[in-house]
């Protein structure tokens, strides 16, 4: 259930957040996950109106799949299966799982929902007008294939505006970025441990920082009877 699931995500760091640690996630930094997985702040599982409008589009987007890809056999199971390798302490939940007669093996699918708007800020290169997905949903599905022995990722992004549209965009599983991303999460996890700090990014982690130091006491000293004073 949702509870075991969110405990279980607890002891890794997991798929979503990982490109936080390559410095390519635009909503977690180095520090914010560190805080969060040292125990400094309470995790943040509440639902907000961007994660229900993934939650609740999900088995939409992947009736959209199976229509628009009708020789692909899509495993769509939503049962929180958590997948994890236990010494890197990496951990991640897919979406769900297809095979298609163009690629060997048995692939995951990472499902996105995103604002027309944002889609052509984010995802569309300007110069060329094709679709570039952002490194850290690129990370995100590398991350996924690799834990569940995948041959292959993809990316399934529903585009809402005036209507709905299903862009699918394969992922290259880059074994370089696997290969850093263990250890960087090896150095996190060590400095968790000792409990050292990663660097702050003052521009993104202060909120962060006054949480982890919101019952901190300042040390007073008494310089009345000081000289010169």
């Amino acid at each position: 259930d949702r509870s075991a699931w969110l405990d279980a995500r607890k002891q890794d760091v997991t798929a979503s957040v990982a490109g936080a640690l390559l410095g390519v996630h635009p909503y977690q930094t180095p520090y914010g996950l560190w805080a969060e997985k040292s125990g400094r702040v309470a995790s943040d599982d509440a639902d907000n109106p961007v994660l229900r409008r993934g939650r609740l589009l999900e088995p939409v987007v992947i009736e959209m799949l199976r229509e628009d890809r009708p020789d692909w056999t899509v495993e769509y199971r939503r049962d929180n299966a958590y997948y994890r390798h236990v010494e890197d302490r990496i951990g991640a939940t897919p979406d769900a799982f297809a095979t298609r007669p163009d690629i060997y093996g048995r692939g995951i699918v990472q499902v996105k929902t995103v604002a027309d708007e944002k889609f052509r800020r984010e995802w569309i290169d300007a110069d060329t007008g094709e679709v570039v997905l952002p490194l850290w949903i690129a990370v995100q599905a590398i991350v996924e294939a690799t834990l569940t022995e995948s041959t292959w990722a993809c990316v399934a992004v529903m585009v809402i505006g005036r209507g709905i549209d299903l862009q699918i965009v394969d992922v290259p599983l880059n074994t370089r970025v696997m290969a850093r991303l263990r250890r960087e999460v090896c150095e996190f996890w060590r400095m968790v441990e000792a409990g050292e700090e990663p660097p702050i990014d003052w521009n993104r982690d202060g909120a962060s920082v006054a949480e982890v130091y919101r019952d901190s006491m300042p040390d007073r000293k008494d310089l009345t009877a000081a000289d010169g004073l």
